[in-house]
């Protein structure tokens, strides 16, 4: 799992976050929606998450509530 902080975190939210290994849904195969697209960081290929944010509220959230958005998106994908 990889999340990159963007210039200006806290004040601004994390956009998206990514997997390696890539993940598939596994009743049918696929990759999620919004999620099959690479981007290349250290050497590696991530699977790209498109998760934007925009309720985010600098000075009560961070890297906690990403980690609740990115449990959320695991749990609900299609």
């Amino acid at each position: 799992m990889l999340v990159l902080l963007p210039p200006g975190y806290p004040d601004v939210a994390p956009d998206m976050f990514y997997c390696d290994p890539w993940l598939t849904l596994q009743s049918v195969g696929r990759y999620p929606t919004c999620a099959d697209q690479a981007h290349a960081f250290q050497g590696r290929r991530w699977q790209r998450w498109s998760r934007h944010n925009t309720a985010w509220r600098p000075g009560i959230d961070g890297l906690h509530t990403m980690l609740k958005r990115i449990e959320h998106a695991l749990a609900e994908a299609k």
